[in-house]
């Protein structure tokens, strides 16, 4: 227990435990002592032993060594704030010892409406120094005030970097590109490379932005420069490196402090492939198929070097680019850039000649040229072809077509080379360089194969082989013709074929019929008896084919014949009785007939009456 009435905090009354606990405060100006008496518990080795323990208090520090610089500036980091502490703003006069411990006691407020020791943003606020809360009891001091800049000289930040073609390039990622040889003045110093998503050679670019901009008001302005390195041969025939361009971007805010980043864009020296085209199987090359004359063997090396030799640019944005080997390719809008780099080409002619329809070959071998090396590169061997490509016309005036047999028999005969084709089916062959194209003809017929003049195979399609002779016709031509061809459905396989083998293959179907009418021979004079009557009225006479044919003959072979007499109203009942009312109306008229053949029908030839244009009849026909 404890009395000293220039201390507050000390315990007077008695209390039990082995921590005191109290928080003293000396409230004079000079030391003062507190001397506590203790009593040791029944727990302690010597119980009810006394012994007394003194403090001695000082008392509070008067903090006068220190005062507030009237101004001072500072420099805002990366996030526009700064961190302002005592030491930052207190200028030390005079004996100041213990300074941590005085620092610790003391804190700055700034007022930039934050009420925390941070200057957020730029320009001028004014700060307070004060002690801090729990801190009255152990020193006095006069809180003092002063002014406090902020100011930026942190350079903008990198937000964003793309490289070619937009790709992302993380801030910790060495950021190189790739073009062709071809391509450094397509960037270099080109504005286009680094700021139109567009451009086929974009290569990238770079996004600036300041910290501070919301609090201090400040942009940032973005500058780039390049800088374009050539290698010579010495180093191609390791890296294929052509040129380097450096491009540095730089990022300036208002107030001059500036960022960089460096991008390295390398030029490649492709390596010529000799095997290419070999690969792609591409050996005979036919620049035109079109024409009948080919042009001189120049023009057709100008030809290829306009459309071979032409490649997709591997590094070009969106569509690719095509560079060539041959400045004709560029000229004729099949490439945008020639490759040069060092290397040349040239076409060797080694054999030229003539071939079909006008048409001509040329043997030529491609070669590159190697400066760096000083050698010749045999890239590969051609042979281009200008010549006929287009196979013949085959064009048919008619979807079907039915030929007539022969008045002598019961066979047709047909034309099967060019004009007995026109003349016979209206298929007419035709080419756009050779004249008189070959043809080709195979002669099918659909039914059953006869052995000996019976059929004994299936119904279907089968070659006829008929013979072929040359037959001068009416009009005192002579056909190559296809004779003896049986009555049915007929095909013809046609193949055309030019002076360069081109070919055209065409199917056209015919039909072959019996047109030829029978020939009927009768004898001039027939005499008919007639019978007693017995009940007809001067009787009836009765007449049968025989009684008239006299050697009525068909080149297909007579069906039948048959003898009718024309209607004669006179003689109804008997037309009646005999069966020709076949709609049973009692009366004869084109309606009627005899069905002779039994199929249901008064379809058939000669079943049905008509009327005779040129007497009026009611005629059998």
């Amino acid at each position: 227990m404890a009395n000293n009435p220039q201390l507050t905090g000390e315990s007077t009354s008695p209390k039990t435990g082995k921590m005191i606990n109290d928080v003293l405060t000396n409230t004079s100006s000079s030391p003062q002592m507190v001397v506590y008496k203790a009593t040791a518990g029944s727990d302690n080795t010597c119980p009810g032993a006394v012994f007394y323990i003194s403090v001695t208090v000082e008392p509070k520090v008067a903090i006068s060594c220190l005062a507030c610089a009237s101004q001072i500036n500072v420099s805002l980091d990366s996030s526009c704030r700064k961190a302002i502490t005592p030491d930052m703003v207190l200028r030390v006069g005079g004996e100041c010892p213990d300074l941590p411990t005085i620092y610790a006691a003391l804190e700055v407020v700034v007022d930039d409406g934050n009420a925390d020791h941070y200057l957020d943003g730029c320009g001028s606020f004014r700060y307070l120094v004060r002690l801090k809360p729990g801190f009255e009891d152990c020193f006095t001091f006069q809180p003092c005030e002063g002014i406090v800049v902020g100011q930026d000289f942190t350079g903008p930040q990198i937000t964003q970097r793309t490289g070619r073609c937009g790709r992302a390039i993380s801030a910790n990622q060495p950021w190189t590109d790739t073009l062709l040889c071809t391509d450094p003045f397509l960037v270099y110093n080109n504005q286009s490379s680094w700021s139109s998503l567009n451009y086929a050679f974009y290569t990238g670019s770079v996004t600036f932005s300041d910290a501070c901009k919301d609090a201090c008001g400040c942009g940032v302005s973005t500058r780039v420069t390049d800088q374009l390195f050539y290698y010579d041969c010495n180093t191609l025939p390791a890296d294929k490196i052509w040129a380097r361009l450096v491009r540095t971007f730089t990022g300036t805010d208002c107030r001059g402090n500036t960022t960089q980043t460096i991008q390295t864009i390398y030029f490649r020296r492709p390596e010529l492939d000799p095997d290419y085209y070999r690969k792609q199987g591409i050996r005979n090359i036919v620049l035109d198929s079109t024409v009948c004359t080919a042009p001189s063997t120049a023009e057709m090396v100008k030809r290829f070097k306009e459309k071979y030799y032409v490649f997709n640019h591997p590094y070009t944005c969106g569509n690719p680019q095509k560079y060539a080997y041959f400045p004709e390719a560029v000229q004729a809008g099949a490439a945008q850039f020639l490759m040069n780099c060092s290397y040349s080409f040239d076409v060797e002619i080694l054999s030229e000649f003539n071939i079909c329809s006008g048409g001509r070959k040329v043997e030529i071998a491609v070669k590159a040229f190697d400066e760096c090396s000083g050698k010749t590169i045999p890239l590969d061997t051609f042979l281009l072809q200008v010549s006929d490509g287009r196979p013949p016309v085959i064009a048919t005036a008619y979807k079907s077509v039915v030929i007539s047999t022969g008045p002598e028999n019961c066979e047709a005969s047909f034309g099967v080379d060019l004009a007995g084709l026109e003349r016979f089916f209206g298929i007419k062959v035709s080419d756009n360089c050779t004249a008189n194209p070959v043809v080709s003809v195979v002669i099918w017929f659909y039914g059953p194969e006869y052995i000996q003049g019976f059929p004994i195979d299936p119904v279907a399609w089968r070659v006829a082989n008929y013979p072929r002779t040359m037959v001068r016709g009416m009009d005192g031509k002579d056909y190559l013709t296809a004779t003896g061809a049986r009555t049915g459905k007929h095909k013809l396989v046609i193949e055309a074929f030019d002076e360069c083998l081109n070919k055209t293959t065409k199917e056209f179907e015919f039909t072959i019929e019996d047109q030829i009418a029978p020939v009927m021979k009768c004898g001039d004079r027939v005499n008919v008896s007639l019978t007693d009557g017995q009940g007809y009225l001067g009787g009836y006479g009765k007449m049968t084919p025989s009684d008239i044919d006299k050697g009525a003959a068909d080149n297909c072979g007579l069906k039948w014949v048959r003898i009718r007499r024309p209607y004669n109203p006179d003689c109804l009942s008997q037309f009646l009785a005999a069966g020709y009312d076949s709609n049973n109306d009692g009366k004869i008229d084109s309606k009627d007939g005899i069905d002779a053949n039994s199929d249901g029908d008064l379809a058939d030839f000669g079943e049905k009456f008509s009327v005779d244009a040129a007497t009026g009849k009611l005629m059998p026909r």
